[in-house]
């Protein structure tokens, strides 16, 4: 039988890459459900109705959709994140759910290669995988600490499965059978030299952006149990924003992880990208006036 993967997107502000995003996906995709709105950590930045104030929904309603795979299941307010990911499951019909970010893209290399390695390993669960992490420009990439997490993102689907968690991403089987997917993962980057392009810190917009958002935890704000990410509301004064400028002593001092280790130890550094990018982001606004990032 032929895979068909079914892309999972829940999205909130993300017209900086959301329609590079589809463009990397959309081919392999076998369907595109996304859920948009606010959370409450989320909700200083949504209009009255707790939805998008840029052109996320404007970008959704006008991709040329031309295999209508794209399917926009609801729009509005969420107490949480764990109610947008499990709002689109009734409507998947592929059996491998496919959770994507939207400054998440993915080049054709690496969606081949998972196709490869399920042909190869058919009774896989679940995959996850370390990305490049983007800092500042096209030409760095963020190293060591919790940079080099895995993200989990691939999840064999049955009918019955619904979320437990979004954060972390747990997929839970149909009760006849208990259990999680996640319970046989493997690290595909690791095993297969499989991985996607993360451009979640390239602007100062995403960075300050990041911090609001994140300093709502500290504020007692939050719908998950990510109250332990050390990322915290002053990461962009302190981290992001003078690392232009100083980056070695900036890395001395904090790491590059906004918030810091544990009691504030440096966690993170930053390296030269000398790789390849995907095709679709060649196109992107920020990569044709890259040398002014």
């Amino acid at each position: 039988m032929e895979n068909k993967f079914s892309i999972g997107m829940i999205v909130f502000n993300a017209e900086l890459f959301l329609k590079t995003c589809l463009d990397s996906i959309y081919d392999f995709a076998h369907e595109i459900l996304i859920v948009e709105g606010s959370c409450p950590q989320a909700r200083w930045d949504a209009n009255p109705d707790g939805i998008s104030t840029d052109h996320t929904l404007d970008i959704i309603s006008n991709y040329p959709d031309v295999n209508n795979k794209i399917k926009l299941v609801a729009s509005q307010a969420w107490e949480h994140k764990n109610e947008m990911v499990n709002a689109y499951i009734p409507y998947v019909t592929g059996n491998y759910l496919f959770q994507v970010d939207s400054d998440e893209i993915w080049s054709e290399d690496s969606l081949n290669g998972i196709c490869k390695l399920l042909q190869k390993r058919p009774n896989i669960d679940c995959m996850e995988f370390i990305p490049f992490q983007f800092w500042h420009n096209f030409e760095t990439i963020l190293i060591e600490g919790h940079w080099t997490s895995p993200f989990m993102r691939l999840f064999r689907f049955e009918q019955g499965a619904k979320w437990l968690s979004h954060e972390p991403p747990i997929l839970l089987k149909p009760l006849a059978q208990g259990g999680a997917y996640n319970d046989k993962r493997i690290n595909a980057t690791i095993e297969a030299g499989i991985t996607f392009f993360h451009y979640s810190y390239l602007v100062e917009s995403q960075a300050r952006w990041k911090a609001t958002f994140f300093g709502q935890y500290e504020r007692g704000i939050s719908s998950d149990n990510s109250t332990e990410i050390r990322m915290n509301c002053d990461g962009f004064e302190k981290v992001w924003k003078p690392w232009k400028d100083n980056p070695k002593k900036i890395e001395a001092i904090y790491g590059t992880s906004p918030g810091g280790g544990p009691a504030w130890l440096p966690q993170g550094k930053t390296a030269r990208y000398k790789g390849s990018h995907p095709k679709v982001i060649t196109s992107h606004p920020l990569w044709l006036k890259k040398g002014t990032l």
